[in-house]
């Protein structure tokens, strides 16, 4: 009986540990009921979402900038297809990121990129689903190094892509510029049109015009497995090309230029003075603008940003320096107009003049002086003591006015970046900056183009185009035609004229002769060219840090001017001995440009057709 009462008890108990199983087995499949509703039709969305970006990675793809051509439509700037190395470190420890970046310096052969590319790859992880550019335009040689390794480093990947390419390497170097990748400063300028990794411009045109140039970017969306190998490419979407871009830069004038001007540091401007356009502006020491298209090494580093010779330094417009005697050109001008000169009036010119209570000797450049002069012969000559005396009758603020009337102390608004203004002096300007008065010393430097005044080449060659124009102030451009990826014409930039200086007609007509006169008997006798009616004047420009620099601008033809030359060496000494004949072998060359005339157009379509466009 006892036995039978412990066999049901023990049964009861097992049957309750079976119910209590039973139990736990449908509170265990309900909860996973529960959650597989929550995961499947709640949050279905969120976890569709998640599962595409564990598996699908972004992969951009740069356009093709724009081409960049000359006024004829040869090709300045273009593009050439490269290999760029990609990275992502999406589902990548810190520790097989370090692996990878030392195999990737292994074959790279340079340790130096290591800190770099981690500070790229830190930047890339808050963006895990795309791609970072780790190098663009690496060799054949190694890209197929790093795609036989590929599967040995993880996240690396291998694109085709379009890196900017400027066939003539140094010329215009400081008109088109260079490109390179957009650094943390213009991102956060830029953010709505830019990303990390993107090439932008950093100097001249390809800066100025950067948005035209950059089209649109496109990529792909590719379908990964769990090590990141590539399975399919999910959508494509093909970048769309920058804008094409035509200069009136002539690469005629800009070869006859640069060539001219050679070894020297220094500047050439040719402006067209009836419209503005600038068709040859060369500054040296200049540049390949290709070297930037990689990173820079600690060699190519030093010589541009630490060198003291400033190879980036665009001269023509951020360059300030004194005129010299160029500037007589006008203040003559102002002094006719003024009327405070006559034709006739006469200066005996003893080689100096001496001025204020202090007697200070003020000193001609020729030091055994002219004897007597007349206003032609002053100019022609460039006698500083004439010049004294006309500026002490014109008085400071005359010869300010007319400064700034022909645009200096102004910025010009060419369309390149970082132009500076220049300097016109007055007496209240020296009150504020160096706290004294101006005294009538001060009028006799201004004079003669030394003292305060700055100016750029550039500025200075505008005023005299204004000069000889017959007072047509125009802002110099450069960019001439924009054309979309068709290679329709989509923009034409126009002729803009800032202001109309009155100048009569017998004030222009004496300031033609005397500057002719320059050239055929005067100081600019270095100039001179057979069966070519030039215009000029020469400056030696006084410079506190070295040997004087050496000025001289010109025109041609007199009777109706085409071209307008500027040249300036620095530290070369006299401007008719060393800018004259630069100038001279530039207008040699510059005839048969001369005899054209105007732009024939079935000669730029045939020049653009010709160069694939």
């Amino acid at each position: 009986m006892w036995q039978i009462k412990s066999n049901r008890i023990e049964y009861q108990k097992f049957k309750n540990r079976i119910l209590l199983f039973l139990y736990f087995v449908v509170l265990v499949f309900f909860v996973l009921c529960l959650r597989l509703f929550q995961l499947q039709i709640i949050n279905k969305q969120y976890f569709k979402e998640v599962s595409k970006e564990n598996c699908i990675q972004i992969l951009f793809q740069q356009a093709p900038r724009g081409a960049i051509l000359d006024r004829k439509g040869d090709i300045l700037a273009d593009n050439r297809s490269a290999f760029s190395l990609l990275f992502s470190p999406l589902n990548l420890s810190d520790s097989d990121i370090e692996k990878s970046v030392d195999k990737i310096n292994n074959i790279l052969g340079e340790d130096k990129n290591k800190e770099n590319f981690i500070q790229k790859i830190s930047f890339q992880k808050r963006y895990p689903f795309t791609y970072s550019c780790l190098m663009r335009n690496i060799g054949r040689k190694k890209m197929f190094q790093f795609a036989e390794e590929k599967p040995n480093i993880p996240g690396i990947n291998i694109q085709t892509e379009t890196v900017r390419f400027y066939p003539r390497k140094n010329f215009a170097s400081h008109v088109l510029g260079h490109i390179g990748e957009i650094n943390s400063n213009e991102l956060l300028k830029r953010r709505d049109e830019c990303r990390q990794g993107n090439v932008v411009g950093k100097i001249g045109i390809e800066k100025v015009y950067d948005s035209e140039l950059r089209g649109i970017e496109g990529g792909k969306q590719i379908e990964i497995d769990a090590l990141g190998r590539e399975l399919r490419v999910v959508r494509e979407i093909t970048p769309a090309k920058g804008k094409t871009l035509m200069l009136t830069i002539d690469n005629r004038l800009q070869v006859l230029a640069e060539n001219a001007l050679g070894d020297a540091s220094g500047v050439v401007v040719i402006l067209d003075p009836r419209n503005g356009e600038v068709l040859s502006l060369v500054s040296k020491p200049d540049f390949d603008s290709n070297i930037f298209t990689v990173p820079l090494n600690t060699k190519e580093w030093n010589h541009f940003f630490s060198s003291l010779e400033y190879p980036l330094l665009n001269r023509a417009i951020q360059a300030q320096y004194a005129p010299g005697s160029v500037f007589k050109i006008l203040v003559t001008l102002a002094a006719l107009e003024e009327k405070k000169v006559n034709l006739n009036d006469t200066v005996f010119c003893k080689g100096f003049l001496t001025c204020g209570r202090e007697e200070r000797v003020f000193r001609c450049w020729k030091r055994k002086g002219h004897g007597r002069q007349n206003l032609i012969q002053a100019v022609a000559n460039s006698c500083d003591v004439y010049f004294y005396e006309m500026g002490l009758k014109m008085g400071v603020r005359n010869i300010s006015d007319y400064a700034r009337k022909f645009g200096l102390g102004e910025k010009t608004g060419i369309d390149l970046p970082s132009e500076k203004k220049g300097l016109v002096p007055s007496p209240e300007w020296k009150k504020k900056k160096i706290g004294d008065s101006w005294f009538d010393g001060d009028t006799l430097n201004f004079s003669i183009g030394q003292g305060y005044l700055l100016v750029t080449p550039l500025q200075m060659t505008n005023a005299v185009c204004a000069v000889v124009n017959g007072g047509k102030l125009y802002r110099p451009y450069i960019v001439k035609k924009v054309f979309d990826d068709k290679n329709n014409l989509i923009k034409e930039i126009k002729p803009y004229k800032i202001r109309d200086i009155k100048i009569s007609d017998s004030t222009l007509k004496f300031i033609k002769k005397s500057l002719k006169e320059t050239v055929e008997k005067g100081t600019g006798r270095g100039a001179y060219v057979e069966n070519l009616s030039i215009g000029g004047k020469t400056g030696t420009a006084e410079n506190p840090h070295g040997e004087n620099h050496a000025w001289f601008i010109c025109f041609t033809p007199v009777e109706d001017p085409q071209l307008v030359v500027c040249v300036l060496v620095e530290h070369g000494g006299s401007g008719g001995s060393v800018a004259a004949p630069v100038a001279r072998k530039i207008l040699q060359g510059a005839i048969p440009f001369l005899n054209e005339g105007k732009e024939n157009k079935d000669v730029l379509k045939a020049g653009m057709e010709n160069n694939g466009f």
